[in-house]
């Protein structure tokens, strides 16, 4: 964390948090963020379970989710936007008469135009310079908050999330076809909102840290944010966010298709021997980032590592 800028950062009252690692992401947004003292949370929610999703987007005093997105709109008009920029305003001036800060969370601020080709996600989204631009416009001088991740592994959970959803390919397909290989180089796009906003506005977080020293991680963003981060997270059930799936239970989707149909009246018994079958299956072909792939990212974690280290320095 860039801890020169504390004060700098403090002052401002808009937080924009650029989501990078999904499972981080969506553990903020859903466990964190809606629960937070002092900070008006107003959207995206990220969890699978759409009853769970509305129910807290239901819980905000402003759920502006639609408003988020539509910032990223490829063709928006200049009159939407401004009323876009109204409602916020209209936020604004309601969290700063009960002392509050605002917060919005959206992972679509972290892809580039690229990501239009061959990506199923983003079809229609905007270029970074683009959504800067437009940032900068409706919020003047918020704070952006960017949570890192290193690259192998930040890859590795990008790769284990989308065979996840129920289409498999190799690591080497995926890399080829999908957006992995751009958010894992992120100094190009914090370098966008660097030059935009400038680098006393940007709050770089790791999720290593996160991992391996979470109260030094909750602590420098309470004071920042004027907030209990680790109040929120003894009171929540979901406190592992980094317990993954087995790699090899990803694998059911090519040796038993059909699991998905079976429902909490199938027997105890079976279950266990389809999961000793798929156990024993997916152990001798589990999913492997070749080698040369391999190279490119670590070769891309020297590279952020320098970056963090001339900007902020701070070691990575």
């Amino acid at each position: 964390m860039n801890k020169k800028n504390y004060k700098n950062l403090i002052k401002k009252k808009i937080i924009i948090h650029i989501g990078l690692h999904k499972t981080a992401t969506s553990f903020f947004q859903s466990e964190v963020f809606p629960n937070l003292d002092n900070i008006l949370f107003l959207g995206n929610v990220g969890t699978a379970d759409l009853e769970r999703k509305n129910n807290i987007s239901n819980s905000l005093e402003h759920d502006m989710s639609d408003e988020i997105m539509g910032i990223m709109e490829k063709n928006i008009s200049s009159v939407k936007l401004n009323k876009i920029k109204s409602k916020f305003n209209m936020v604004l001036k309601e969290a700063s008469m009960k002392n509050k800060k605002i917060l919005i969370s959206a992972e679509s601020l972290s892809f580039t135009k690229s990501l239009e080709i061959k990506n199923v996600r983003n079809k229609n989204k905007i270029s970074i310079h683009l959504a800067c631009k437009r940032l900068k416009y409706i919020f003047n001088d918020p704070i952006i908050w960017v949570n890192i991740r290193k690259a192998k592994s930040l890859a590795w959970s990008t790769y284990m999330y989308f065979i996840r959803q129920g289409k498999y390919i190799d690591f080497e397909t995926f890399w080829k076809e999908c957006y992995v290989n751009e958010i894992t180089d992120w100094t190009s796009m914090i370098d966008i909102y660097k030059a935009r906003f400038s680098k006393k506005s940007l709050l770089i977080t790791s999720y290593e840290q996160l991992k391996k020293e979470p109260h030094i991680f909750w602590k420098n963003l309470s004071k920042i944010f004027n907030t209990d981060f680790e109040k929120i997270l003894k009171n929540t059930k979901n406190k592992i966010i980094f317990q993954q799936s087995n790699a090899r239970i990803y694998k059911l989707q090519k040796y038993l298709p059909f699991f998905y149909f079976i429902t909490a009246n199938t027997p105890q018994s079976l279950k266990k021997i389809l999961k000793k079958i798929v156990s024993y299956k997916a152990k001798k072909t589990l999913p492997s980032i070749p080698k040369k792939i391999e190279k490119k990212l670590k070769d891309t974690d020297i590279k952020n590592s320098q970056w963090l280290t001339k900007n902020f320095n701070v070691k990575y």
